[in-house]
């Protein structure tokens, strides 16, 4: 039996889509939102994410604004080496443009991570 390339690659992705599907993913620990900050008239939220179901606090935070079909569009992430905490955003030195604020969980063994994280906008983007 002759098998076209067509028929051989389809046959594989659907063969391995499984895996790669499987191995993204994750599950929201956090969620904050909705926001406007750049004005384009669509929602942005922040989230924290973890790997798997059982860990109380995720390590990966993001940045998002929903399309106007819904689709998510990444705009920033920071993945923290120590659980998070708390996430918001907050006008921290007072120029009137926001920050995003990390807290994360210090004093882990063998850490020497800071507990506490600021990150600036530039240009209408954290």
């Amino acid at each position: 039996m002759h098998i076209s390339n067509n028929k051989l690659s389809i046959i594989s992705l659907i063969l391995i889509a499984p895996f790669f599907l499987f191995s993204q993913t994750k599950f929201v620990s956090s969620i904050k939102g909705t926001f406007d900050f750049d004005g384009d008239g669509l929602s942005e939220f922040l989230s924290v994410e973890k790997i798997d179901s059982t860990s109380k606090h995720g390590t990966l935070c993001s940045y998002n604004e929903i399309s106007e079909t819904g689709e998510h569009i990444l705009l920033w992430s920071y993945n923290s080496v120590t659980p998070v905490r708390d996430i918001t955003i907050a006008d921290m030195n007072g120029d009137g443009s926001p920050e995003i604020v990390v807290l994360s969980r210090s004093g882990l063994r063998g850490t020497i991570e800071p507990w506490l994280r600021i990150f600036s906008w530039i240009d209408g983007a954290p």
